[in-house]
């Protein structure tokens, strides 16, 4: 055992290792878990370990505690970090947990969590853990918002707004006359001009089902099919000292009951020292399904949804007041889309560009943690702090050294298994998140984006009813053409034109005057090319009275989307 004035921590497993800045101290210590401090009382840091287990004892019997403790933990190994955690701590919240109150889970104050003793009873104990969130308490807590909604309600919304949009379709058909049509349209096609009524329910209805759906899907589906998730606000007990030492020392065990570890990815993930621990934990059980979420890419979705429904409701608006929309007035509103999609996109590109060399040059000795942060003096109570590089070292020198057989590890080589963690991280890791889905612009991302298209398109639907039936299948191939073909393009063509003129222009200059032109000619170029896609499939539909230039021009955006996305993400990237 090693003491440190009154803090007893297990050393038997890594006698050589150099830990720094560990503190002596007489005070009771608080615990440290990433960013996230509380305060033990003197009475329980200063017990031994058969003393800390009586005291779970005495907790159990009282009206506040509804878990037991792990059976372990009167042993001396207690003190370190472990990868068991006993079923009565198992413990996940449901997915709904994480975003009820606009992310009030990921809330917190100068690094300390905002908790009150209600929120250890939003979990419940478990059997298994479907989702593992990892994140850093230095990431604001709207945007960790946004990108949960983002992994977990997005497909629901979209999917439930499309379906909405062609329920108001059929219900604005003038055989079932349900819902009014009080505007008046001309429509050009073929050379004639048709007029027709339509009415604004599909523009008005469809964004809010899309935004009760994207913020409460978790809430309103069933129980039975509801994801469980892990997040230590909730699912370790932030009040009683016993069972949150006992939780955090178990953050391994919760990993090893978990299906799938999700990465709510900013720049500051992998500068944090717990955040480099469960990636340590999950390489350590030998999993490999994680979900790599950047912030920025749900922060772009968002804004690039917006313009493309502001874009298109602008045309509706001005085409139903005044009537067919000038040329310079399309162009105009295309201006706008295209810049709200540079505008989200440029963060996003910058982020993930630093995310190789990032990768690369990581190592776990270079990481953060509060209480190195703050000199291990809490900010708070001015109490110091024990440095969390001494558990997490630990750990890492059991499991490292004995993947990398090293049973026995000489003075020459005795940071060795922190270095074959770093290559883990370099090579695997780096290799997996470059190629996963989330690290580039999916389809499917594009797809969801495109939605506002749709609700445009099929709330002006009833036009269909001036044109003969055969113009239904050209109609229905046109919005497919857009929603399908031409949007993701423009999509992807964005974020690579917006990464090459980063590249080229800005490079790693910091002048605003540089990033201000890029922003610019980003903008530009890609405004060309959506309108030059947006020709494709419009001029052979509205233009051309004969079916073949249409079916030719829609297969060429098709095979033209689906050449783009199959190349790989590194395409995005500043090398």
């Amino acid at each position: 055992w090693l003491k440190l004035g009154t803090w007893e921590m297990l050393s038997a497993t890594s006698p050589k290792a150099n830990f720094p800045s560990l503190c002596l101290h007489s005070a009771a210590p608080p615990i440290i878990l990433g960013d996230v401090s509380t305060e033990i009382p003197s009475e329980i840091s200063e017990s031994p370990s058969n003393e800390v287990e009586e005291h779970v004892e005495k907790k159990q019997s009282g009206r506040s505690f509804r878990s037991p403790i792990m059976t372990h933990m009167a042993t001396p190994t207690s003190f370190g970090l472990h990868s068991e955690v006993t079923e009565g701590l198992l413990r996940a919240v449901r997915v709904s947990a994480l975003t009820r109150g606009f992310g009030r889970a990921f809330a917190s104050i100068e690094g300390s969590l905002s908790v009150t003793e209600e929120d250890y009873y939003t979990s419940r104990s478990v059997q298994h853990i479907d989702d593992f969130i990892s994140h850093s308490w230095r990431t604001e807590r709207w945007s960790k918002f946004v990108a949960v909604c983002f992994v977990y309600n997005m497909r629901a919304a979209a999917a439930a707004s499309w379906i909405a949009a062609v329920v108001i379709f059929c219900l604005q058909l003038d055989s079932v006359s349900v819902l009014p049509k009080p505007l008046e349209f001309q429509l050009y096609h073929g050379g004639e001009t048709h007029p027709y009524k339509s009415g604004y329910s599909g523009l008005l209805f469809c964004p809010l089902i899309f935004l009760i759906f994207g913020v409460l899907w978790q809430e309103i589906r069933p129980a039975c099919s509801a994801r469980r998730a892990f997040i230590d606000k909730f699912c370790i007990n932030q009040t009683d000292p016993a069972l949150k030492k006992a939780g955090i020392r178990g953050i391994a065990g919760f990993l090893r009951h978990s299906d799938r570890l999700v990465v709510l990815w900013t720049p500051t993930y992998f500068e944090r020292l717990w955040c480099a621990y469960e990636l340590a934990s999950w390489i350590y059980l030998g999993k490999s399904h994680i979900c790599f979420v950047p912030v920025s890419l749900a922060v772009l979705a968002g804004w690039a949804g917006l313009g493309l429904y502001a874009q298109h409701a602008l045309l509706f608006l001005f085409e139903a007041l005044i009537g067919r929309p000038p040329t310079w007035f399309v162009l105009g509103a295309a201006w706008m889309g295209v810049s709200f999609l540079t505008y989200a996109a440029r963060f996003h590109v910058l982020e993930l560009s630093r995310l190789p060399n990032q990768l690369s040059q990581f190592s776990v000795q270079r990481t953060r943690c509060f209480c190195c942060d703050t000199g291990h003096i809490h900010p708070q109570t001015l109490q110091r702090m024990p440095c969390d590089r001494m558990l997490v070292y630990d750990a890492l020198q059991d499991w490292f050294s004995k993947l990398h057989g090293e049973c026995n590890i000489s003075d020459g080589e005795e940071l060795s298994h922190l270095d074959f963690f770093d290559k883990q991280v370099q090579q695997q890791i780096k290799s997996h998140i470059l190629s996963s889905a989330g690290f580039q612009a999916s389809y499917r991302d594009a797809l969801i984006v495109s939605t506002p298209m749709v609700w445009y398109y099929l709330n002006k639907g009833p036009y269909l009813e001036v044109m003969p039936p055969v113009e239904w299948a050209r109609w229905a191939l046109y919005v497919a053409s857009m929603v399908f073909g031409a949007w993701p393009m423009a999509w992807d063509v964005n974020l690579l034109l917006l990464s090459y003129y980063e590249r080229v222009m800005v490079g790693s200059s910091e002048s605003y005057v540089l990033k201000t032109l890029s922003t610019l000619a980003t903008t530009g170029s890609s405004f060309c090319v959506t309108l030059a896609l947006w020709a494709i499939g419009v001029i052979p539909f509205f233009h051309v009275k004969s079916p073949l230039p249409q079916i030719v021009a829609s297969l060429f955006l098709f095979l033209l989307t689906v050449f783009s996305f199959r190349r790989r993400a590194q395409r995005y990237l500043f090398n």
